[in-house]
């Protein structure tokens, strides 16, 4: 006969122990952590470095590149006492450290978005492009060429390299930001008048031949057309080109506001507003001090004095690991209870929206078919969030009729923020299913597309 190993009861005792016992130091280290979540939530809204109430016009309408080119012309605009003292002060800070002359201001005219130029500072004795990047759109070829050769035929104006100053606002900038641009931006070819799709040297992806790789260049390159093109704007310009990316939102918010007078409350919300919308596409709005008091108390949590540098590494990286599968686990936990609010939300609806025809399954979806769409509630376990969602659902894609009733009755709910996917679904994320479903067939019956369900 085989023998066959059989567990004694004793070992199968052990065995359910070292079973429980895994179970229990898994539950120790979740609560660990969830220990150092709710000392991290304290922190963020209590301490005196927590970040203020946000609420920011430009965020909220999600400004594009010729609004923020504008306010940043309407702020250097800014006329007192017979001069532009902003203006001046960005001069002073930026400008003059690589050769501008204040003795060159003296009756300054600013605009925005003239001439295809961003912002334009145009004087007797100056000039200043304005390069505005900080929605984080490309370079087009001889963009910054095209400019400068502009500003050097302007009737009745000396414009040129020792007194053109160019201001380069991206979104993103490293040490050698210049030096990365495409050479095609500096560059002017004698055709740079014409549609970029005609103009000769330009190729796919809105690039020129000049930026493509050495191994390309021979088979790209008409040797004699490009030798009429302009190539010494870079080497003449770049000493009077200056990139600000940070430094302009903390010059706005810690020298800008000092020069305004404290009558002028109105252009002062306007500058820490606009300064705090660059921080928010720059990625640096997070209040400093703040990050660092909750380094330091993660330090004090996760971080043993008593060994090296890489060993705490390694457990800090272990523990970062341990903290996915928590998420993981949590997330598992919010699907489930996602289902148990979808069965809440039906059983409340059911008494006043049975004879309509609600219809429900079982901890996943409830709803009322209106004109063949589906109007109720899910759970979310088809999002990566893990949230419950109201919408407005058809098998086939939606008719001109469904679409029009849709809006209706969203426009009768005052429903402004749905999200339409493949010509099937209207919907998005609730926490009230049952009052917002419950609004949308009040509506749909006053708007007279839904009437008592007859079986």
């Amino acid at each position: 006969m085989e023998n066959k190993h059989i567990l004694s009861d004793q070992g199968v005792d052990e065995l359910l122990q070292l079973s429980d016992d895994v179970v229990q130091e898994r539950l120790r280290k979740y609560m660990f952590f969830l220990l150092i979540s709710d000392g991290l939530t304290y922190i963020r809204n209590h301490s005196e470095n927590k970040v203020p109430y946000t609420i920011n016009v430009f965020e909220r309408y999600n400004s594009d590149e010729p609004t923020t080119s504008w306010a940043m012309a309407e702020i250097l605009k800014f006329h007192d006492g017979g001069a532009y003292p902003l203006l001046n002060l960005f001069i002073e800070n930026f400008l003059v450290p690589i050769g501008f002359s204040l003795e060159w201001i003296d009756n300054p005219t600013i605009t925005a978005e003239k001439d295809k130029i961003d912002i334009c500072v145009k004087d007797k004795k100056y000039a200043i492009i304005f390069e505005n990047k900080v929605k984080g759109a490309g370079y087009q070829p001889n963009q910054i060429a095209r400019y400068i050769h502009k500003l050097n035929n302007m009737p009745g104006k000396q414009y040129g390299k020792d007194n053109i100053f160019i201001v380069l606002m991206p979104f993103y900038r490293d040490d050698d930001y210049v030096q990365n641009m495409s050479r095609s931006v500096w560059r002017l070819p004698i055709d740079h008048h014409k549609a970029k799709h005609e103009q000769r040297c330009v190729a796919e992806h809105d690039s020129c031949w000049c930026d493509y790789n050495q191994s390309d260049w021979e088979k790209q390159w008409d040797v004699a057309f490009c030798k009429s093109c302009i190539k010494t704007f870079k080497q003449d310009y770049e000493p009077h080109t200056i990139v600000l990316q940070h430094e302009l939102s903390e010059w706005l918010i810690n020298d800008c506001l000092k020069f305004v007078p404290a009558k002028e409350t109105i252009l002062k919300s306007f500058i820490l507003q606009f300064a705090d919308f660059l921080n928010l596409q720059y990625g640096t709005r997070e209040n400093q001090k703040l990050k660092c008091e909750m380094e330091k108390y993660l330090r004090e949590k996760l971080f043993d004095k008593k060994k090296s540098n890489i060993d705490n590494w390694n457990v800090i990286n272990d523990k970062l690991s341990e903290i996915r599968k928590l998420e993981e686990e949590v997330g598992f936990l919010l699907e489930s209870i996602s289902r148990d609010v979808i069965d809440d939300w039906y059983h409340e609806l059911l008494p006043a929206w049975k004879c309509y025809g609600l219809k429900h399954e079982e901890r996943k979806s409830f709803g009322i078919c209106v004109q063949g769409v589906w109007i109720g509630c899910w759970d979310g376990r088809d999002t990566d969030e893990y949230k419950q969602y109201w919408g407005f659902y058809s098998e086939k894609e939606f008719t001109s009729k469904q679409h029009k009733m849709i809006k209706d009755i969203l426009d009768k709910t005052n429903i402004s923020d749905s999200r339409q996917e493949r010509n099937r679904w209207y919907w998005n994320y609730t926490c009230n299913g049952a009052e917002r479903c419950n609004d949308f067939y009040n509506a749909a019956i006053e708007l007279g597309y839904l009437g008592l369900f007859s079986k």
